[in-house]
C-alpha cells in the first residue's frame, strides 16, 4: 500500500487476525482526538479526550507511535479489552427525583400483554396444535402463566333442524331442462334439513360442482373421458416402469396397507384402487395419504358410476386436501384456529386436548373423516351440509368444537377397532424425501390408542344443531376477539352487537329479520 493514514510500512503489522485478517494500526483521528493542528485547520473545537487506557498503536503524546509489539494477539475480543470501557453517557433529562432509582440501576421488566387472540392456545391445548409459544425461557426458569382471558357468551340457542328436502321439492325448485330456479334457497333448506337418500346423487352433483346450479341436469361426456384417459395412464405401466418411478410406486404401497383395513360390507376394493390411483396420476404432487380411502367409500355409495365419484373426490380434495399434503401446514393452521375457539368456547377442554389421542381425532375430523363416529348415514348428512357454505366460512371447526364436547364424557367399547388405523394421516414425516419407500408411516401408528370412537354412532342432527347454535352463540358475543370475527366471517366487531349479527336473514326468526311480528 502507499502512503498516508493507513499506508506506510509503519502503517501496517501484524500479527494475524482471528479471521485471517491483518490489523492495522489505528489512525489518530480515531484513537481519541484530532490530530494536532486539524482542530485549527477545520475551524472545530477538539473534542474531549478519550477516557481509559490508550489504544495500542495510537499516538502518543509526543507524536510517535507505540512499538506494534504492544498490541495484544487474540483478535478483536483482546482489542476491545486493552480499549477499556466506553465513557459514561451524559444524562440530558431533568434530574431525578428523590427515591428514583440510579440511572445505572437495572430496571424492572414491562409486563406482557398479550391478546388471546394472537397468544395462541392454552396450557396443553398449544402442545397439541403447535401454536405461538412465546420466546425461550432460560433453563429453570418459571413457566410463563397464561394471560386471563374471558369472553362474555350469552345461552347458546338450539335451532331446530327440518326434514330432509325430498323428490317432489325438488322439482318443484327446477325447470323442465334441470335448472335451478333458487339456488341460495335450496341450498338453505339443504342445510336445514340436507337431503333425502334417493336425492344425493343429483344433489351432491350441484354441491360438489359437477353441475352448475344454472345449468341443465346433461350427462358430461368430457369429464368421462378425461377420466379413462388418466386410468390408462397408471394401468399401461409395465412393472419395469413403476418400479423406477420410486415416487408413484409409494403411493400405491400406501393405498395397498389402506385397502388391507377396510371393511368387508364397504366398496369393492378394485373399484376403490382404480379411483384412487387415478387420482395420483390427476393430482401427482398430493397423490395418495392414508386416510384417503375412508373419505372415498362414502362417496362411491352415492354416486355409482366410476368417473363421477372420481371427480366429486376431486372436488372434496380441493377443499380439504391441504389438510392431507406431506407439508401439514393448512391441518396446523386450522389446529391453531381450533385452539382460539376452543379457549373462547370450552376452556376446561384444554387440559384434555393434551392428550395424544385427542389430538389424532381433531386431525381426523378435520379431514371430514367422521366415520368411526357418525356412521356412513351421519357421515353423508354432516358432508351435505357443510358444501352449503352456510351459515359462515369455517363451519367446519364449529363442528369439530362440538364433537369434543359430545365425545368428552364418551367412553369407547372395550375392544372397539372401527376407528382404525388411527393417527393424523397428515402426510410424510417430516424431513423424509418424496419417494422413499422405508419407514413410510405417514405420521400415523399401527396401534390403537386408548381414546376411539363411540360404541353407538353420535346424532348427527345434533352436532349439526349445536354447531349451528354455537356459530349463534359466538355471533352475538359483543368482545369477541376480532381474528375470530373474521375467521367466521362476521367482520370486524360492532359496538352493540344485536343477538343476529353476522347471520344470515334466512336462519334467524322473523322479528330478528326486521319482519313485522307476528299476533299472538
Amino acid at each position: 500500500m502507499g502512503g498516508g493514514e493507513f499506508g506506510g510500512s509503519q502503517g501496517i503489522w501484524g500479527p494475524w487476525g482471528v479471521f485471517g485478517v491483518r490489523i492495522c494500526r489505528v489512525p489518530p483521528r480515531l484513537a481519541g482526538g484530532v490530530p494536532p493542528g486539524a482542530a485549527g485547520a477545520a475551524g472545530a473545537a477538539p473534542g474531549p479526550p478519550r477516557t481509559g487506557p490508550p489504544l495500542p498503536g495510537a499516538a502518543a503524546p509526543g507524536g510517535a507511535l507505540s512499538p506494534p509489539a504492544a498490541l495484544p494477539t487474540g483478535g478483536t475480543p483482546k482489542l476491545a479489552e486493552a480499549a477499556g470501557p466506553p465513557p459514561a453517557p451524559v444524562p440530558t433529562g431533568p434530574p431525578a427525583a428523590a427515591g428514583d432509582p440510579p440511572t445505572g440501576a437495572p430496571q424492572a421488566p414491562l409486563p406482557r400483554s398479550r391478546h388471546p387472540a394472537a397468544a395462541g392456545p392454552c396450557g396443553g391445548l398449544s402442545r397439541l396444535l403447535g401454536g405461538p409459544r412465546g420466546p425461550p425461557q432460560e433453563e429453570g426458569a418459571e413457566p410463563e402463566a397464561e394471560p386471563e382471558f374471558e369472553v362474555r357468551l350469552g345461552p347458546r340457542p338450539t335451532p331446530l333442524r327440518g326434514p330432509p328436502v325430498t323428490q317432489e321439492e325438488w322439482g318443484r325448485s327446477h325447470d323442465s331442462e334441470g335448472r335451478s330456479l333458487d339456488p341460495q334457497g335450496l341450498r338453505l333448506r339443504i342445510f336445514r334439513g340436507g337431503l333425502s337418500p334417493e336425492l344425493r346423487p343429483r344433489g351432491w352433483r350441484r354441491l360438489l360442482g359437477l353441475r352448475p346450479w344454472g345449468d341443465p341436469e346433461t350427462p358430461e361426456r368430457e369429464q368421462r373421458d378425461a377420466y379413462f384417459r388418466m386410468k390408462l395412464q397408471w394401468r399401461s405401466l409395465s412393472p419395469g416402469q413403476l418400479q423406477r418411478n420410486r415416487v408413484l410406486r409409494r403411493y400405491r404401497q400406501r393405498l395397498e396397507r389402506d385397502l388391507a383395513r377396510c371393511p368387508p360390507d364397504g366398496p369393492p376394493r378394485a373399484l376403490l384402487r382404480d379411483v384412487l390411483m387415478t387420482h395420483c396420476m390427476f393430482h401427482f404432487d398430493l397423490g395418495y395419504v392414508r386416510g384417503m380411502s375412508e373419505v372415498l367409500a362414502p362417496l362411491l355409495g352415492v354416486t355409482p358410476p366410476e368417473h363421477e365419484a372420481f371427480w366429486g373426490f376431486c372436488s372434496i380434495m380441493e377443499m380439504v386436501g391441504s389438510n392431507f399434503g406431506p407439508s401439514r401446514e393448512g391441518l396446523e393452521r386450522q389446529l391453531g384456529q381450533l385452539g382460539q375457539l376452543v379457549r373462547v368456547v370450552e376452556p376446561e377442554l384444554c387440559e384434555r386436548l393434551g392428550a395424544g389421542d385427542t389430538s389424532r381425532c381433531c386431525r381426523r375430523w378435520l379431514q371430514l373423516r367422521f366415520l368411526p363416529w357418525l356412521g356412513t348415514e351421519g357421515t353423508r348428512r354432516v358432508w351435505e351440509v357443510l358444501w352449503t357454505g352456510l351459515p359462515c366460512p369455517n363451519f367446519h371447526l364449529l363442528l369439530v368444537c362440538v364433537l369434543l364436547e359430545m365425545t368428552r364424557d364418551v367412553s369407547p367399547e372395550p375392544g372397539d377397532t372401527r376407528g382404525a388405523p388411527p393417527g393424523d394421516s397428515a402426510g410424510d414425516p417430516p424431513g423424509a424425501p418424496p419417494g422413499d419407500s422405508a419407514g413410510d408411516s405417514d405420521g400415523d401408528s399401527d396401534s390403537d390408542g386408548d381414546e376411539g370412537p363411540p360404541a353407538v354412532p353420535l346424532d348427527a342432527e345434533q352436532l349439526l344443531s349445536g354447531a349451528e347454535g354455537l356459530f349463534l352463540q359466538l355471533a352475538a358475543a359483543p368482545d369477541l376477539p376480532l381474528a375470530l370475527r373474521e375467521l367466521l366471517g362476521l367482520g370486524g366487531a360492532p359496538p352493540r352487537p344485536p343477538p343476529d349479527a353476522g347471520v344470515p336473514p334466512a336462519l334467524l326468526p322473523p322479528q330478528s329479520r326486521g319482519d313485522p311480528p307476528t299476533a299472538p
